[in-house]
């Protein structure tokens, strides 16, 4: 891409200087679109109390840009703003930053921000520049803020990595349930239970709603055999409204004293400030309730 010269900095000293060095594990044309692509940056900018909720952004020299990062407290909203001053793919990106002034909509005090990409090994090697601060505790203020965000960028581009590479750590798991006797299973999810059929798919298999993803009854001649837990049910604050209401219809829990750091009152074990309990389906399988 195109490269126009950026007009000489004032001169600065260490204390009007912010300067960060981070490290990706990332190809450094992949860090440099995760810069310059709007959707990409939308995913990391800004901290995270803090993130970015709105951009505009137009990515070639003399393009300029309008973000709006919001609090997740108080919803407060803080406009920032600038100009691509140099734009040279994949190793060098310099813009203007201003947060909105006094007057809405007017710049304030206006800093140079330069972001230098350099291979390392099969990972990037990012020099972030930003300059001149009025003071050492405005620079700091913005080293808080541009760490967290480096640190999303670190967890955005990861994230990119797993889901081109084929990995699974984006994808959504399924609960898979073996039970021998389907039309007993059927009475137990649905009427104790208290779950939603998705579809019933035939051959011995039943699909169940459960919050955001489903889980997966079939028939099998190992239905059983597993000792260990299948579904663990993530209920947070519901966890006693949920308990009281499967006692009441007859669902019996199972009780493991001598667990390392678990005490147990009647039905609710604790550990760690979190509420546990477990119960069986008409098959065996082990189900956990969990305050979390």
């Amino acid at each position: 891409m195109p490269t126009t010269t950026s007009p000489s900095a004032p001169a600065t000293t260490v204390e009007h200087e912010l300067v960060i060095t981070r490290r990706f594990a990332a190809p450094r044309r992949r860090v440099f679109e995760a810069w310059t692509d709007p959707q990409q940056a939308k995913a990391w900018w800004g901290p995270r109390d803090y993130p970015l909720t709105y951009l505009e952004m137009d990515a070639r020299p003399g393009g300029s840009w309008r973000g709006r990062l919001t609090s997740r407290e108080t919803g407060e909203e803080l406009w920032q703003s600038g100009v691509t001053r140099e734009l040279h793919a994949p190793d060098r990106l310099v813009f203007t930053f201003a947060w909105d002034g006094d007057n809405a909509g007017e710049p304030g005090h206006e800093t140079l921000v330069t972001v230098t990409l350099e291979e390392d090994g099969a990972g990037t090697l990012m020099t972030f520049r930003q300059t001149p601060f009025d003071t050492a505790e405005d620079r700091d203020g913005h080293r808080g803020g541009w760490s967290s965000s480096f640190d999303r960028l670190d967890e955005h581009l990861a994230k990119a990595l797993r889901k081109e590479s084929g990995m699974l750590g984006d994808k959504k798991a399924i609960a898979t349930v073996a039970v021998r006797d389907l039309a007993a299973a059927k009475r137990f999810y649905e009427d104790k239970l208290g779950l939603e059929p998705a579809g019933d798919k035939g051959h011995g298999v039943i699909n169940y709603r459960t919050g955001g993803t489903t889980m997966v009854v079939y028939v099998s001649q190992f239905a059983g055999t597993n000792q260990a837990t299948t579904v663990t049910w993530s209920v947070g604050g519901d966890f006693d409204d949920i308990l009281r209401s499967l006692q009441s219809k007859g669902v019996s829990f199972e009780h493991y004293d001598g667990l390392p750091e678990v005490t147990r009152e009647g039905d609710v074990h604790r550990a760690d400030g979190l509420k546990l309990a477990w119960f069986k389906d008409p098959d065996g399988n082990i189900h956990h309730l969990i305050s979390t």
